[in-house]
């Protein structure tokens, strides 16, 4: 599992965890989506270790945003960590675009996301309503 891969070895191995199949990531992604191509899990993962929004990719050069950004990071997820969030919040205020960032504190690791709900709709409701209340 990808969890323990990070616990035993002590560090972080993206290109480790992207290859790791983990039967409970596996069974809900295949059971949700009805694939048929088992790799479809590998090439969607892979792709997502290589996404790169740093240095100024985030927005093009002459175009704007018009969009409110909520940015939630977890404090121990290890495969998209906290400063690479505040990166990409940094990228949209240098570009005068309105961005929250919120940083959940969990044990959860990468599963973070799928367990942290509660914290996570709070955040989320309290980001709409603001938003909602501005434009009223």
């Amino acid at each position: 599992a990808i969890q323990a891969v990070d616990r035993r070895e002590g560090r972080a191995d993206a290109r480790l965890a992207a290859l790791a199949l983990d039967g409970f990531e596996q069974g809900c992604f295949f059971a949700t989506n009805k694939c048929s191509c088992p790799n479809s899990y590998l090439y969607i993962t892979k792709a997502l270790d290589y996404f790169d929004l740093s240095g100024g990719k985030l927005i093009p050069s002459g175009k704007s945003i018009e969009t409110r950004f909520l940015v939630i990071a977890f404090k121990s997820d290890w495969l998209y960590p906290s400063y690479q969030l505040q990166d990409i919040v940094r990228q949209l205020k240098t570009r005068r675009v309105d961005a929250t960032y919120c940083e959940v504190k969990s044990t959860y690791g990468h599963d973070a996301f799928l367990l942290e709900v509660e914290e996570e709709t709070h955040l989320v409701k309290h980001f709409l309503k603001k938003i909602y209340k501005e434009g009223a």
